[in-house]
């Protein structure tokens, strides 16, 4: 995996480079006091490794939307996805335009089409994270 597909595959929903990466990818876009509050919203208490994505728990899940509605990526009245906001990150942790437009083409829009909307936002977050982990090689 190059560096541009390394800082491409943290910006999917941030989640995913903190199920992939650990703690300290997470800590670098959600504050821990965004982070404390989703923990004890969500109930989840395990740790972000490695094994993170061996072990998937309602907790988790639910911790995924919390975080994501933290940063203003889904909404919390409707579940929507703030493509907006998306487009921002996406923007801050790309190495340019190019890997930017190449990552939403290849990861962001597909994974928009292939995941079912769910008024479950806890499963419909950890869906459109796991689908776009899937996408990056």
């Amino acid at each position: 995996m190059n560096i541009s597909t390394r800082m491409i595959s943290l910006t999917m929903a941030y989640l995913a480079a903190a199920l992939v990466s650990g703690h300290r990818a997470l800590d670098g876009i959600l504050p821990q006091a965004n982070q404390d509050e989703c923990r004890e919203e969500s109930n989840f208490r395990g740790e972000l490794n490695d094994d993170v994505g061996r072990n998937v728990t309602q907790e988790l899940k639910c911790f995924a939307a919390c975080s994501l509605m933290k940063l203003g990526i889904m909404n919390e009245k409707d579940g929507t996805v703030n493509m907006t906001r998306l487009d921002e990150l996406i923007a801050s942790h790309t190495p340019g335009k190019d890997a930017a437009d190449v990552f939403k083409t290849t990861v962001v829009e597909p994974c928009m089409k292939e995941v079912k909307k769910s008024t479950d936002y806890c499963e419909y977050s950890y869906q459109l994270i796991a689908c776009g982990m899937s996408k990056v090689p």
